[in-house]
This record gives structure tokens, sequence and C-alpha cells, in this order.
């Protein structure tokens, strides 16, 4: 497929493929691929068990140490050899979880506790596993973020990570980030989120149902449901007082994240490289990728 460049080219596993699509059973690995390509992956179709989270959470042996970073309430990864980093402890998490409207949930031990999310703290080399739900969208400095888990990473380690894909959630009409924003953070050396994050998030941004987007009911951006919607965003960024806040600072599909990494490695801006990413599946606005570090 030559109109397909390999540097965007997402995962398969042939044979899982084979066996979650009974009609393409006929066809050659080569068109399978392609069928996947061409059409599995807009449909929403999985392409490997690790699309899952059972499949993906059993990938991890149970002799592996493993930091699941930002747990909240609801930590994915459990076992005597996980531990954890969040930006408050555990009774913050639960207090902020009382607010949202969670009540009576127990928050898990925070291992380690940093306010800006702030990886420094964690000792060096000292994990199999890095793990991370719906949380490197927020980091307002990818690259260090991604280095400083390279730096804890133990060789041969990975970085495991479920990622909200764009397309699919209240980031729908926001353009995907690129190498450039990624690059200027880094710049900035930027540790909280810009006026143009709040304005993505307050202003920009559409409806969260999941459903609703891939049926392609995309709905509106919340400017034109409210003129004031960019002044608003601009006051609750200077409310802020530069102080970390909890939105994206970031925005990816699945194709633009392995495009994105792949850029910062080939110019080592960092160690971490794709060693898999896969599609969102149907109904979903989560797609896996998982990174390790390797030498440049």
């Amino acid at each position: 497929m030559d109109d397909i460049c390999s540097q965007t080219r997402l995962d398969i596993d042939l044979s899982f493929y084979k066996a979650m699509n009974i009609d393409l059973q006929v066809l050659t690995d080569d068109q399978i691929i392609e069928h996947y390509h061409r059409y599995g992956e807009g449909e929403g179709r999985p392409a490997s068990p690790l699309s899952f989270v059972g499949p993906l959470m059993s990938s991890v042996k149970p002799t592996e140490d493993v930091l699941e970073i930002g747990p909240f309430v609801n930590p994915i990864m459990l076992g005597n050899r996980v531990k954890y980093f969040d930006v408050l402890d555990s009774q913050g998490l639960v207090s902020r979880a009382a607010s949202l409207g969670y009540s009576g949930q127990v928050a898990p031990k925070i291992n380690y506790v940093s306010s800006s999310g702030d990886l420094t703290i964690v000792e060096e080399a000292s994990f199999d596993v890095v793990f991370s739900s719906h949380c490197i969208e927020h980091v307002p400095d990818l690259i260090e973020h991604l280095n400083r888990v390279a730096r804890i990473l133990r060789p041969n380690g990975r970085y495991i990570l479920m990622i909200p894909d764009k397309r699919y959630c209240s980031d729908h009409y926001v353009p995907a980030s690129t190498i450039a924003d990624v690059v200027q953070a880094s710049h900035d050396l930027r540790t909280t989120q810009t006026v143009a994050n709040f304005i993505e998030t307050y202003a920009l941004g559409t409806h969260n149902d999941t459903r609703r987007h891939w049926a392609g009911d995309h709905g509106v951006q919340k400017i034109f449901e409210d003129p004031n919607a960019i002044l608003t965003a601009i006051q609750m960024h200077n409310d802020a007082q530069g102080g970390y806040t909890d939105l994206h600072a970031w925005r990816f599909t699945p194709r633009s994240f392995r495009d994105l990494l792949m850029k910062l490695f080939s110019v080592q801006f960092t160690r971490m490289r794709p060693d898999c990413v896969l599609g969102t599946g149907r109904d979903s606005n989560t797609f896996v990728a998982i990174l390790r570090p390797l030498s440049m």
C-alpha cells in the first residue's frame, strides 16, 4: 500500500485479525494487512488482543515491577509489585473524586506524589513497566515526560499507554498535536497548561459522547453555543495563576501519535520509540501504545 506511509502504519496481529473476521480468512497475509489499513481501522475492528484491557494487563508478568502513573481512585495495575504516582496523595484523590460526584471511593496508597507531575522523585531504573491511562495527554512538556519515563525504566522495559483518540472525544475539532507544538513546549520548559490549552478545552471542544462520535454526530464547538467561551477560558487560565490544571495539553490519533514519536526519536529528542501502536476499537475513545527506550 504505497499510499500509506510505513511510519504511520498501525500494528496488526494477523492471526488474531483473521480469527476475529471469518469473512477474511480466504485472503493472503498481504491482503489482510491491506484490508485493515483500508477498511478495518476506520471501522474500528480490533487488530490485536492487546486492544482489550484484560489481555493488555496479562502481558505484564507477576514478577515485573510496575509503576502506574495517575491511577486516581481507579488503578488498573494491581499487585504487590505495583507502585503508584499521582499529583495528589490518597486522601487528596478521594476528596477530588467526591468533588466530582464519585462517593465512597478508595484510592490506592500513592508511593510518589508530585503536584506538578514531576517524575524526578522516582528512583532511577526502578521499573520493568511504566503504565498510564489517559494521562500522557495532560503533561505540559511531552519530551521531558518521555525522557523521565525512559530514565526510570530498566533495560528492555516498556511504557504501556492507553491514550484518548481525539476523533471520538471532546477534542474532535481540535487539530492533532504536531512535532512543532511539542518542541515548542520543550523549548519553553513548560510546566503548566497554556492559555491555548484552556481555549482548546473550554471553547473549541465539543461533546464527549464516544458512541455519538462513532455514529458521525460530532456536535458543535462550545464557542458556537457560548460566544463568551474564549473569554471565559482566558479568565480560567488567569485564575489558575500558573498552577497545574487537569486538562488536555495534547491531542492524538493512533497514526499521529506513532508519527510524532518516530520523529522525536529520529531527531534524538527522546529515546522512547513505538514498539506497538494499535487502532481504536469501535465505540471506544482509547487506543493502546507500547514504547521502549532504545539507544540512539
